[in-house]
């Protein structure tokens, strides 16, 4: 996915005699240069209204999406942002955590404000794992090795991990081919 800018370097005078306006052939040469965009939070709220029925004077409330569940939450790209860094892949099958610790500092540092040590709900539990080199449960040691096996997948298919486990979030696992065996 790219965005693409194109910035213009026009000539308003001779670099030789300064003369205005030289003219033209057309021709150019470029340069590009590959960045990451500065990154914001962008906020979404969700209002859910209240009506009154006129005929029989029941209070009646919209009904808020299953992505807004709570006064306030982690989204989906923040959320797959979270257990890509804790769960990445080295060279090999070999797969290093980014401590919770140093990942909430990530991404306070990323977007100015926010830490994970508020309410990711996903990420805690499978990632403030390690004491001594242990899980702290099984349950969390069984989260590391559900989301290990997940990415392990894709890798091996070939498809973008983090754009899958975005997918995860919205309940569209990817599921490989079936081999005929």
């Amino acid at each position: 996915m790219f965005l693409y800018v194109t910035i213009v370097h026009d000539i308003a005078q001779c670099g030789r005699c300064g003369h205005k306006s030289p003219k033209g052939s057309g021709n150019y040469d470029a340069r590009q240069v590959f960045d990451i965009p500065p990154i914001t939070i962008q906020v979404t709220e969700h209002r859910r209204l209240h009506k009154t029925c006129s005929n029989c004077g029941t209070q009646n409330s919209g009904i808020f999406s299953k992505g807004s569940a709570q006064e306030a939450q982690y989204g989906n790209n923040l959320k797959s942002l979270c257990v890509y860094l804790q769960t990445r892949l080295r060279k090999g099958q070999d797969y290093q955590m980014l401590p919770f610790a140093r990942c909430s500092e990530f991404i306070a540092d990323l977007t100015g404000h926010l830490s994970l040590w508020a309410a990711c709900p996903t990420c805690p539990p499978a990632v403030r794992q390690k004491v001594s080199g242990c899980f702290r449960s099984q349950t969390h040691a069984q989260y590391f090795a559900t989301i290990r096996g997940y990415i392990s997948t894709l890798k091996k298919n070939r498809e973008k991990v983090l754009d899958d486990i975005q997918r995860a979030f919205i309940e569209n696992l990817y599921l490989p081919p079936q081999s005929n065996g």
